[in-house]
Parts: structure tokens; sequence; C-alpha cells
């Protein structure tokens, strides 16, 4: 009887510590994706203002949105670089943190917006613009990097990816 007790606690500390990985694994993908979300709304909620301040050339409404935005990644990102990896976690890890410091120098691209003013050259309205499209060019190939490695790491320990719209 002890023979076969022993064998079978075994295997049940293999499985409960197998789940409790999974679920670690799925809590530390859970608290990067909402970090990603919160950027993300953010970032939307940005949009109509930075157009609106194109437009009427009143560009003291992004202030606000920009700075909470700058705040928040700045605060992420040593938080993120400060997360004890968990089960493998240090390629996910390492990708997302690239996303943190495109999304900082990112917004350094739309900071000047917030210091211009209906007296703003057209022509370095314009350049702003330009520097900002180009760097957001640079978003869909880091976004897609992050979700393939983001993926492996779910794939690895039994969780699916949620698809956002």
């Amino acid at each position: 009887m002890k023979r076969i007790l022993i064998p079978l606690f075994a295997i049940l500390v293999v499985a409960v510590s197998c789940k409790s990985e999974a679920k670690k694994a799925t809590a530390f993908n859970n608290q990067l994706a909402n970090i990603n979300r919160e950027i993300a709304a953010k970032g939307q909620a940005l949009q109509p203002i930075m157009r609106d301040a194109m437009a009427s050339k009143d560009f003291s409404k992004l202030v606000k949105p920009v700075n909470e935005l700058s705040d928040y990644i700045d605060a992420k990102l040593p938080e993120v670089t400060a997360l004890e990896n968990v089960g493998g976690s240090e390629k996910f890890k390492t990708a997302f943190i690239d996303f943190l410091k495109y999304e900082k120098e990112m917004m350094a691209t739309v900071d000047p917006f917030t210091k211009m003013n209906e007296n703003t050259a057209q022509e370095e309205l314009e350049a702003a613009v330009q520097t900002m499209i180009k760097k957001a060019d640079e978003e869909s190939l880091l976004l897609t990097k992050l979700k393939a490695v983001q993926q492996e790491y779910a794939a690895k320990h039994g969780f699916k990816i949620e698809k956002l719209d």
C-alpha cells in the first residue's frame, strides 16, 4: 500500500504544482495585458482630442491627457522591469518592456503638440505630424512580435489569449 501511495502522492504534487504554475503564468500575462489595455484606451481617448486640437489650433486640451499617458508609461516601465519572471516569461517580459520603451518614444513625438498654439507655424506643425506618423508606423511590427511571444507563452502554459476588437 505504501508503495502505491508514494508515487500517487508524487504525481499529485506535480499536478498541483503545474496548475499553480499555470495560474501564475496566466496572472503574469493578465497583468501585462491590463497595462496594454490601459495604454490603448488612453491612446484611443487622445485621438479625437488631437484631431480637435489640429483643427482649432488650440493645443491646450492635449496637455492633461498627454501627460497622463506619459506618466502612466513612465510608471509602468520600472514596474514591469522589476516583475519576477514566471515560468519562462523572459522573452515575453523583454518584448513587453520593448513595447513600453517604444510607447515612451511615441509619446515624445506627441509632446511637442502640447507646446503649440495658434501662433505655431504650419511648417512646424506639419513636421511634428510627420515625425509622429513615422514613429507610429513602427508600432505594428512591434505589436506583431509581442503577440507572437505572448502566444508562445500562453501555449506553453495552457491558456488562450483573448481576441480584442
